[in-house]
């Protein structure tokens, strides 16, 4: 009886089992789904954030309240604070960055807290690397970035922050790491099958890295290749792009096209409606320059007056010490070598300060020194100038190995990634055969056993039919007899004498 039991339960459940497996699979779906349409939505905010767009904010607010988890709350909460690092009161980042940090560092190690730490420590390096702050840290908080993208649930953002590790190693004029992380950037673009879009920004700051070397052919190579994608750049990058052009055309000494370049930026923020904001006053700092090199002293000391009230409010060492040089470069054009000789006393040093910085200011120092006759110590400016351009074509030449290495470990990475591919497609085509052959014997199997089973239930049912036909003949044997002798019988007594003598001899 328990037995019966058992059976009929299995035989219920046997059906339902498809069933649940369709239920498990499909709520796995449908969290996947809801996973990618998080991370799609996330990165659509950070399009808006990249572009500046006055929606961002109210996005990132709606995002906070609507949030059903702290994960979600935080993932907004952090954009909020890259959106501080944009706006006039960059210093508002460091709490949000500071809560963010606190929290996600607490929680478990999964893909989607990393994807939260790299968001987070990225923006952080990014709020440092503008305002030129902890040049070291910047570093470190880039590296932590990218080694938690790489272990995360959204590692189509590890390209842009190996992109800013490069720009953190360019502002430390090392040059070759710079250049490193760049080329990993674009190996990363192509790994990742990411847009080729993604390139554009890329090159730029190659192009930057070329500048800096003074190698200006291989640097607007860069810059033409990617002005035709001028249009498809977000905000951000079309300004990151107009500026280096710019800073490109100012280094030649092209201070006509370098001015182009920055007033084409400007009109591109104003029409944005961006006129207070980090690229503006570093847009406007360049036109100074370049206005005071063109000999407009006015429009130069006009745009000096705009951006160094908000330099010296977020205390920003290098773009102070920029507008104390072209302070000097307006002073020695005015023949005013007092006011030269307050700002240099006025100021403190500072080896943080890179030194295409101190080139510049070097080139208004001749100037003074030889204006007063000292030439002594204009000579000296230029003996650091010349040693610069040494330390530059070592970095050169270092930067050329440095390519062919990454080139070369790039084809490397790429042919062990064949072979990797090659050796698990042949595991696959092994492990398939194994199924195919394992498939085919239980196939053989199970029809061997069918007709094994259809024998002996023939076998079986042609053997009870002999037995039937036995046990027929049988009754038929024993019935027979008694019914000739019955039949005789009645004969015998509607028959005549001598019939009846006859018939009874035969029934006995």
């Amino acid at each position: 009886m328990m037995k019966n039991d058992k059976f009929c339960l299995w035989q219920v459940l046997l059906p339902l089992l498809p069933l649940l497996m369709i239920l498990a699979s499909c709520r796995k779906s449908a969290e996947e789904t809801a996973d990618n349409l998080r991370i799609e939505k996330l990165h659509q905010l950070d399009e808006l954030l990249n572009a500046q767009s006055p929606q961002a904010k109210a996005e990132i607010e709606k995002g906070m309240q609507l949030a059903k988890d702290s994960l979600t709350f935080y993932e907004y909460y952090a954009r909020k604070g890259r959106w501080f690092c944009q706006s006039a009161t960059p210093d508002s980042t460091v709490g949000y960055v500071d809560r963010t940090l606190r929290f996600a560092l607490r929680q478990p190690d999964t893909p989607r807290r990393n994807g939260l730490l790299a968001y987070t420590y990225n923006c952080q390096g990014i709020n440092y690397h503008n305002f030129h702050r902890k040049a070291d840290e910047v570093v470190s908080l880039y590296q932590s970035a990218y080694a938690y993208s790489m272990r995360s649930d959204v590692q189509h953002q590890a390209p842009s922050i190996c992109a800013n590790l490069g720009d953190a190693y360019l502002f430390k004029n090392q040059l070759p790491q710079a250049a490193s992380w760049y080329r990993r950037a674009l190996f990363l673009v192509d790994s990742l099958q990411l847009p080729k879009e993604e390139n554009v920004s890329l090159y730029v700051g190659l192009a930057t890295i070329y500048l800096k070397l003074n190698d200006f052919d291989a640097s607007l190579q860069c810059y033409q290749q990617t002005e035709a994608h001028l249009p498809q750049m977000s905000l951000a990058m079309q300004a990151y792009y107009l500026n280096n052009y710019g800073n490109y055309y100012y280094y030649k000494k092209d201070y006509a096209q370098s001015l182009r370049k920055f007033l084409q930026l400007k009109q591109l923020l104003e029409k944005h409606k961006k006129g207070d904001c980090f690229d503006m006053y570093l847009c406007k700092i360049n036109l100074a320059d370049v206005y005071l090199n063109m000999d407009s002293l006015a429009q130069s000391k006009r745009m000096l007056d705009e951006v160094e009230p908000f330099f010296r409010r977020v205390g920003d060492v290098t773009a102070n010490y920029y507008c104390n040089t072209i302070r000097i470069g307006l002073a020695v054009k005015e023949h005013d070598i007092q006011k030269v000789a307050k700002i240099l006393a006025s100021e403190k040093p500072n080896d943080a300060v890179p030194y295409m910085m101190v080139n510049i200011r070097n080139r208004y120092l001749r100037q003074y020194y030889a204006f007063k006759g000292d030439y002594r110590k204009a000579y000296t400016t230029l003996e650091e100038d010349v040693a610069y351009t040494d330390s530059l074509e070592h970095n050169k030449s270092k930067m050329r190995s440095a390519e062919i290495m990454a080139r070369f470990q790039s084809d490397t990475t790429r042919l062990h990634h064949d072979i990797a591919i090659e050796h698990k497609n042949a595991v696959i085509q092994k492990a398939n055969t194994k199924v195919s052959i394992a498939v085919s014997v239980v196939l053989v199997l199970v029809l061997i056993m069918v007709v094994w089973l259809m024998r002996m239930k023939k076998k079986r049912i042609e053997y009870q039919v002999d037995i039937l036909n036995l046990k027929l003949l049988n009754m038929r044997n024993r019935i027979s007899p008694h019914f000739v002798f019955n039949v005789l019988n009645n004969k015998i007594g509607s028959s005549d004498e001598k019939e009846a003598s006859e018939l009874l001899a035969l029934s006995k």
